[in-house]
């Protein structure tokens, strides 16, 4: 009896340690999955706090463990706490964060096939999540932009199109591309900065938090911006005139503009090549969780600014019909100039701009 008792504890015991042995196997796999701790993501964002921007960006790090099911968490990082507006890009091409939300400002000196999003384009929607729409699709139907980026060590995770912006003046009323002459503006974007060069003004960059002080000491006279950048950074105080482009409504009081801003989510393409299928799709998913939820913040602080403007009697210049067309006859050297850039790198630059206005169409 006591033998007995003695060989079916030895079983019980063997039986324990291969199971725990087992576990110990299934835990690893799958970088995260099966009962294993789950993979941080770093994501950094270069904007201040309390901006609706920044606030997507918390929604999508919040939104990583769910759509996971928790093989992934996230872990955010912003006021450019781990990497500043100017070494966002080449900090996540270095491993430093995983995930790196970058400025338009910026895309220029890395990759100017990217830049090509922030060129003018006729039809652009005046609601941002269809410029959303039109982006991704059309980063996802072109290779081009995977083997570009592969060279910085980077991968497109989800492109943000941002209200599309206005021309906000302490002063001057700009109605045609003939006002911009002799004006300082804060443009941001190669794209930008050639087009209003080449219109007689002078450009500056900014940061965020200088709007309002650069207005009031004359460092800039005109902003190249959304309504909701122009609330939250209060620069409204200091303006009397605003240029908005296309048609304007209580939605979308910024109208369609002729150009947006793409904010780019990077991700450090070694991170991305560590995770499984499942849980690359689940990350893009979070980050396109994270910026639906952009529009309705960004809302309350356009229509706060935009009422201010109204209630005060500002200028409101509302650009469309001949005059668009205008402002879009006067940016074609931009065009002209980035179709020959892509050309001189291998691609057929015409016909990319061809695509990208096709997709701009499928979502006006």
């Amino acid at each position: 009896m006591k033998k007995s008792r003695i060989l079916s504890a030895l079983v019980i015991t063997i039986m324990t340690f291969t199971l725990v042995l087992a576990g110990c196997g299934s835990g690893t796999s799958g970088g995260g999955g099966g009962g294993g701790d789950p993979i941080t993501i770093k994501v950094n964002s270069f904007l201040t706090e309390g901006s609706s921007l920044t606030e997507g960006t918390k929604a999508f790090v919040a939104a990583i463990a769910e759509e996971s099911n928790g093989e992934l968490v996230g872990e955010g990082y912003y006021n450019g706490t781990l990497l500043g507006f100017a070494d966002s890009w080449e900090g996540c091409g270095a491993g430093t964060v995983d995930v790196a939300y970058i400025a338009p400002a910026i895309l220029g000196q890395y990759s100017r096939l990217l830049d090509g999003l922030q060129l003018p384009y006729k039809n652009l929607s005046a609601d941002e999540m269809n410029t959303t729409k039109a982006f991704n699709e059309i980063v996802n139907s072109h290779e081009e932009f995977a083997k570009d980026l592969e060279k910085h060590n980077l991968k497109v995770l989800y492109v943000e199109g941002v209200p599309s912006s206005g021309i906000h003046t302490v002063k001057t009323p700009i109605t045609l591309p003939a006002d911009c002459k002799g004006i300082i503006i804060n443009a941001l974007g190669k794209c930008n900065t050639d087009l209003f060069t080449s219109l007689g003004a002078q450009t500056v960059a900014l940061d965020f938090g200088e709007y309002l002080l650069s207005a009031q000491k004359g460092v800039a006279d005109a902003f190249l911006d959304g309504w909701g950048a122009i609330n939250d950074s209060q620069l409204i105080e200091a303006l009397e005139s605003h240029t908005l482009f296309g048609e304007l409504s209580e939605e979308h009081p910024g109208g369609g503009g002729i150009s947006s801003s793409p904010m780019t989510y990077v991700i450090n393409l070694d991170k991305w090549n560590s995770l499984t299928e499942s849980q690359q799709k689940a990350l893009v998913s979070a980050c396109e969780k994270g910026v639906a939820t952009v529009p309705a913040l960004d809302l309350v602080g356009s229509l706060a600014a935009y009422n201010v403007a109204i209630d005060r009697g500002d200028t409101i210049v509302n650009v469309k019909g001949a005059e668009l067309e205008a402002w879009l006859t006067a940016a074609q050297p931009v065009v002209d100039d980035w179709i020959k850039a892509m050309d001189s790198q291998g691609y057929d630059g015409a016909a990319l701009y061809a695509d990208f206005q096709a997709s701009i169409n499928k979502y006006q």
